[in-house]
């Protein structure tokens, strides 16, 4: 019996203490409130750089583009010191409703790339985007966090760059 409660008392001790020894990253503290995390492998500016490259061919480009309305915005995200905001090492791209105002907080979809060791933790936020297409915003940011380039709606070209398909022949047998 007392051996099994020193053994007991060990293991929680051993626990405790390689708790306290591990490392923290920083990238996890500042995603309160993100819906949806996952990892992506490559440089937070690489990464952040390829999404935005497919997010402008998936959602903006074509002749009915999924985000018509919308603009986007990259920009460093802040982080507040001392009342102070300053620039961190994370970048976001926010997809907002073209109404000539500009950015406002409160407003759209995001997309937060945070640096995790040697990768990048990307984040998700709806602000105010209807549920519906929040969801497929997500569902194409999953695919592309596991490495595959398509869209979720097939891939939508550049609107300068589509040709109408030629006109149907059809032959006799």
């Amino acid at each position: 019996m007392i051996q099994q409660f020193a053994l007991s008392a060990l293991v929680l001790s051993l626990a405790v203490a390689g708790s306290a020894c591990s490392k923290k990253n920083s990238a996890i503290s500042q995603l309160s409130g993100a819906e949806a995390q996952r990892i992506s492998f490559g440089a937070p500016q690489t990464v952040h750089t390829d999404f935005y490259s497919k997010m402008l061919s998936c959602w903006f480009g074509g002749q009915q583009p999924l985000l018509n309305g919308y603009r986007t915005d990259t920009k460093p995200m802040l982080t507040s010191i001392a009342g102070e905001r300053f620039p961190n090492s994370a970048s976001a791209i926010r997809i907002f409703p073209d109404t000539g105002q500009g950015y406002r907080g409160d407003q759209g979809f995001e997309v937060e790339f945070h640096p995790y060791n040697e990768n990048t933790l990307i984040s998700t936020r709806n602000l105010s985007m209807p549920p519906e297409l929040a969801a497929k915003l997500r569902r194409d940011i999953e695919t592309w966090a596991f490495g595959r380039g398509d869209c979720g709606n097939g891939a939508p070209q550049p609107a300068d760059t589509l040709t109408p398909s030629p006109p149907l022949q059809y032959q006799r047998a």
